[in-house]
């Protein structure tokens, strides 16, 4: 391979790999799109939970201020962190109740949760989170 040929080939590289790191910190700005500096908790039954990439999503139905089911999602960390740690899908069937708790969404008008915990019928707790920071320093 000529010389140049391979600047070219090592720039291009270089441009892919700083490119794809500004996408994924951009993702995971948590501070940007969830109230890191609150924490709610909330009852509900499941809806639907998704196992998948980059984040577990669940779908909850809860008790509204005005005593009405409301729809919340829950965004959780990555599929395969979660089954390393305990968790598996047969838990999050449909219609199964539980506790969460984590930042709610900045925007007040979404109903969307980064989870932190979840706590089954049976007593045992869930860790939600992949040891990202629960709380951030001001900026």
């Amino acid at each position: 391979m000529s010389s140049p040929f391979r600047r070219v080939i090592i720039a291009a590289a270089a441009s892919l790999a700083c490119g794809g790191i500004g996408v994924a910190f951009a993702h995971h700005s948590v501070p940007e799109y969830f109230d890191v500096s609150s924490t709610v908790t909330m009852q509900g039954t499941i809806k639907t939970f998704k196992f998948e990439n980059p984040h577990s999503i669940m779908e909850l139905v809860v008790k509204g201020p005005d005593g009405q089911p409301q729809e919340w999602k829950a965004e959780a960390s990555l599929a395969a962190w979660l089954i390393r740690n305990g968790w598996s899908p047969a838990m999050f069937k449909p219609g199964t109740a539980i506790t969460i708790s984590g930042n709610p969404a900045r925007d007040k008008g979404v109903r969307m949760v980064r989870l932190f915990t979840v706590k089954l019928s049976n007593g045992k707790t869930l860790n939600a989170n992949n040891g990202l920071p629960t709380t951030y320093a001001k900026q």
